[in-house]
């Protein structure tokens, strides 16, 4: 059974100062009308498949804006909850946005899961975006969003000048040691208009390369996975906005494909795959493995097998 997520954009709202790097107009775009169109829309194009899906609120801060308005948004989505349309809420917010109170409210309320957008756990990288709490605090509200039953996903940023691979590794062993449901991994960009831009103007700030940025991904990949948590996405999502305004710092349209490609052809390898041989795949990567063999001139056929995890390659006997 497919899951979707259905995103609710509240650009800013909610947000107590704009961080350093945001531009949530170039990455998001103008906030979502009302959640009705959007799940009009949905259920247009998927109300006959069987699936599973959450409304999600993104975009802005969302269990910092005005309690009256968190109700009136969550209490838009129960209809369908009861309909069996959607089968609960996920919002992303601040690590420094939650209390235990506010959980057991948001529960009743059908919230199934919490997406913190802690960045990085070192003191280091948050100051230097200005994010205004603690490595402590990412780790005891992620601590604090499993205790109380619902999900919980960790936003984490790469890429800060000055970022080495045993530094952007120690976040990732964060995660190994915290066990989310899931993450999602970003890679900080400098877009014109921010903050980060006057900084980066200045002089100072060396970014690592696309090329290296994909080796250091593809790792962490192998390492989340194999732990069993998901990995919800990889790289800014693309749009031609946001492409016109990265003037610097980490950003690739296809940068996630660049990453299941190399831990693909690493699979590949690996297996020592001969000419002739029939190999399973994820459905997701049937054509990555298709241009791998057509690279290393391997005849081989490919069927997919949606049962296997990303990246991974079976030798048909």
């Amino acid at each position: 059974m497919k899951h979707y997520i259905i995103p609710f954009f509240l650009t800013f709202q909610g947000c107590p100062h704009r961080c350093i790097y945001c531009d949530q107009q170039a990455i998001a775009g103008e906030p979502t009308g009302e959640v009705a169109s959007v799940m009009e829309t949905f259920l247009k194009y998927h109300g006959s498949e069987e699936y599973s899906a959450e409304i999600a609120f993104f975009g802005g801060t969302f269990s910092l804006l005005p309690l009256k308005r968190q109700q009136e948004l969550l209490e838009s989505v129960v209809p369908y909850i009861e309909k069996g349309e959607v089968r609960g809420i996920r919002f992303s917010t601040r690590p420094d946005a939650l209390d235990e109170k506010r959980l057991i409210w948001y529960k009743e309320r059908f919230v199934t899961h919490i997406e913190l957008g802690v960045q990085s756990f070192q003191k280091k990288f948050l100051d230097l975006l200005r994010r205004g709490y603690t490595p402590q605090t990412a780790r005891s509200a992620v601590e604090m969003v499993k205790k109380s039953g619902i999900g919980v996903g960790i936003q984490l940023m790469l890429g800060f000048p000055g970022q080495d691979r045993e530094m952007f590794f120690k976040d990732i062993d964060e995660i190994r040691r915290l066990k989310p449901e899931d993450c999602r991994l970003y890679p900080l960009s400098v877009i014109s208009g921010t903050p980060l831009e006057k900084e980066y103007q200045n002089g100072g700030m060396n970014f690592i390369s696309l090329e290296t940025a994909v080796d250091w991904v593809a790792d962490a990949v192998e390492v989340i996975e194999k732990e069993g948590i998901g990995i919800r996405r990889i790289g800014l999502p693309h749009s031609p906005e946001l492409e016109e305004k990265i003037i610097a710092g980490l950003y690739h349209p296809s940068f996630a494909d660049k990453v299941r490609f190399e831990l693909l052809r690493r699979s590949f390898d690996k297996a020592d795959i001969r000419s002739g041989q029939t190999l399973s795949v994820h459905p997701a990567d049937l054509q990555y493995t298709y241009r791998i063999a057509r690279i290393k001139k391997k005849q081989v056929n490919v069927v997919p097998d949606s049962s296997l995890r990303r990246s991974t390659i079976i030798i048909q006997q």
